[in-house]
């Protein structure tokens, strides 16, 4: 019997999966001590975390018919560029400015930090909230479409014909003709705004995107009630749970019964303002693009729907604000740029990531103060070794990525990697495509968020039955619901990006050899059918999930999905993959301590791994891999395939290659 290890960048996604299930969640990493002003928001003193190495897109998102002005390129610039300094929560609160969003030194202050621009708001922020919204923007914490939409999901036959929010979102970035929208399309410049469920919305997005529901783009001033009725309605009032706390928690819910009068307002069900009409044209125009149909009037029921959407995020953003001081900096080594070659040894990286509060100390005053009335005890702001959960690589280029298992938690520098390979393209002289290639890590704190859980009561209870009151009569049942699931979403997320340069055959250039159609399938899923799948992993087939193509390409088949960091218990599949031109040597399995043993019958040359029921094999120039997993694996509770079951399902699949 051999021993070997894989190295890190084995190709086995089903195996990554498995291992981010079992992990967990880290804060922020050590910054130098800022002076705080009483709400606990940096004072002048600043430091920050090394600076990022990460591809800076300046091009409009795809499928936006709106300008971005060089002010707003200019505000994301000093957002997003190098280390965390006092320049950068400056700019955030500048980019809310803009946009008509005042930032409030404290609950009792009468004029907002910074001068606004145009139409006043009733959408605010205090300055710890503003300081948040900033890390995260720094460190390219975003929600994605996907996580969104499961959320705010409605009962299948009243969702149907209806956008989702990533869709109501993603028109609202393409079209909103304001400071707001300019500023939002540079935040999410180079995404994809008709891949609605990768996109990823960072927290300033969604406060635009409420800000300009009220004001219509910052071209109508809502009824004067609604920007000076600061007082909390008496149904909603929160008790007083210390000065401080107590102070905060009003100001919340008066500034969002403003803002809520002011969107009912601008969404009437007769005669909706000038930009939910371009957000709706946009989507009808591009609903094939969509997977449901858009029916295409806006009717009432739709109008309840975006009420719905915008009180669902009012929620999410005050949550995250007030409660996610930290976000997740991921940078790129040793380069940001991987030019592929036809062939021979082709370049590999690490996404680096590190929690980060920018120049912030500690928990903010307020947040301690509603601690400590409420007797829940704050965590350790930077704790050392907490795990870490990473996705799985996305977006361009990612046909010619290899991926690692990333570091199951932070290092003692705060520090977690992932690693990875890229193969070569096969296509010397070909035409050059730049691919951005993203992955996605999470921190999950269960103690944050059971300290969390025991505040938001406290700061922001006034908060459903204002909404409730928005979304009416006909969605309001299902708000607990849709605020339940929210939760998940309050936690520290990041994003790395890599841009993968390979190359398509040109006229000039040979073609590589492909398989003659009449052997058999070009989609990878169709290599095995659901029911040989499903007489193996004993479920029935309700996920198919291919990416690539022969040449190159994956297919996921099993149960439902489970969401970004999701618990993988019960969860079972088959993940099997193709890649021409690579060997068992790619792989690198050899000098580690992983078993592994020969398998006879399956092409040139094959391996079992039973510690993770997967196969590995080469048959006439193409590695090819499967692995089954039950139940989630053995780390949750389940299986792996056995021998016999994976080898099984090997033979049926190279016979059809």
């Amino acid at each position: 019997m051999n021993r070997s290890t894989l190295r890190p960048w084995l190709p086995l996604v089903a195996l990554l999966a498995t291992v981010t299930a079992c992990s967990g969640v880290p804060a922020p990493g050590p910054t130098a001590s800022p002076a705080t002003t009483g709400s606990g928001t940096p004072g002048p003193t600043s430091s920050g975390a090394a600076p990022s190495a990460r591809p800076m897109l300046s091009g409009p998102p795809i499928g936006s018919v709106a300008p971005i002005d060089d002010a707003s390129r200019a505000l994301v610039t000093r957002l997003r560029s190098g280390a965390y300094t006092q320049d950068t929560t400056t700019a955030a609160m500048e980019a809310l400015a803009r946009a008509g969003v005042g930032t409030f030194a404290g609950p009792s202050a009468s004029d907002p930090v910074m001068p606004l621009t145009g139409v006043t708001s009733p959408m605010r922020v205090l300055d710890w909230q503003a300081h948040a919204l900033a890390v995260q923007t720094w460190a390219g914490s975003a929600v994605s479409g996907r996580e969104l939409d499961d959320a705010m999901a409605l009962p299948a036959e009243m969702q149907a014909g209806r956008p989702l929010a990533s869709q109501l979102l993603a028109a609202y970035v393409a079209t909103a003709d304001s400071p707001a929208g300019a500023i939002s399309r540079a935040l999410m410049a180079g995404q994809d705004l008709l891949d609605t469920s990768n996109l990823r919305f960072p927290s300033l997005v969604m406060v635009f995107f409420l800000s300009d529901l009220a004001t219509d783009g910052g071209k109508r001033a809502p009824a004067g009630a609604a920007l000076t009725a600061m007082a909390v309605p008496p149904a909603v009032r929160t008790a007083a749970l210390g000065s401080i706390c107590s102070e905060a928690a009003n100001w919340v819910t008066g500034m969002i019964d403003s803002l809520f009068q002011a969107v009912k307002l601008a969404t009437p069900d007769n005669l909706p303002g000038a930009i939910l009409v371009s957000i709706w044209n946009w989507l009808v125009d591009k609903a094939e693009a969509f997977v449901n149909r858009l029916i295409g009037a806006l009717t009432d029921f739709v109008l309840a729907q975006v009420r719905l959407i915008a009180g669902a995020i009012s929620a999410l953003v005050q949550r995250v604000a007030s409660f996610l001081p930290y976000g997740v900096e991921v940078r790129t080594e040793p380069r940001q740029i991987f030019v592929l070659p036809p062939s021979g040894p082709s370049p590999g990286g690490v996404l680096i990531a590190t929690v980060s509060a920018g120049d912030l100390p500690d928990w903010p005053d307020v947040l301690k103060d509603c601690a400590g009335v409420a007797k829940v005890p704050l965590p350790d702001f930077r704790p050392a070794g907490v795990p870490v959960v990473w996705g799985k690589p996305y977006g361009g280029g990612t046909q010619f990525v290899v991926p690692g298992i990333g570091s199951p938690a932070t290092d003692p520098n705060g520090e977690a990697r992932w690693e990875f390979a890229t193969l070569p393209d096969g296509a010397p002289g070909g035409d050059p495509v730049d691919g951005v290639m993203q992955q996605d890590v999470k921190i999950r704190r269960p103690e944050v968020s059971e300290a969390r859980a025991a505040l938001t009561s406290g700061l922001l209870g006034g908060l459903p039955p204002l909404i409730s009151d928005l979304v009416g009569q006909l969605l309001a049942p299902f708000m607990d619901a849709v605020f339940t699931r929210l939760d998940s979403l309050v936690e520290a997320t990041g994003s790395g990006a890599a841009v993968i340069v390979y190359h398509t055959p040109s006229e000039a250039s040979p073609s590589p050899p492909t398989p003659a159609p009449s052997r058999g399938p070009r989609d990878v899923c169709s290599l095995l059918t659901d029911a040989e799948v499903t007489a193996v992993i004993g479920v029935p087939i309700a996920r198919h999930e291919s990416q690539g193509n022969l040449t190159q390409g994956s297919c996921i088949k099993g149960t439902e999905r489970v969401a970004f960091g999701g618990s993988m218990e019960g969860i079972s599949f088959a993940s099997f993959s193709v890649t021409r031109g690579a060997t068992l040597a790619d792989l690198g399995l050899a000098d580690s301590d992983l078993d592994w043993h020969p398998v006879s019958g399956l092409g040139d040359e094959a391996v079992f791994i039973p510690s993770v029921g997967t196969v590995f094999g080469v048959t006439d120039g193409v590695l090819f891999t499967i692995q089954v997993v039950r139940g989630g694996g053995t780390h949750n509770g389940g299986s792996y395939g056995t021998e016999a079951e994976v080898v099984g399902l090997a033979r049926l699949l190279i016979s059809r290659l």
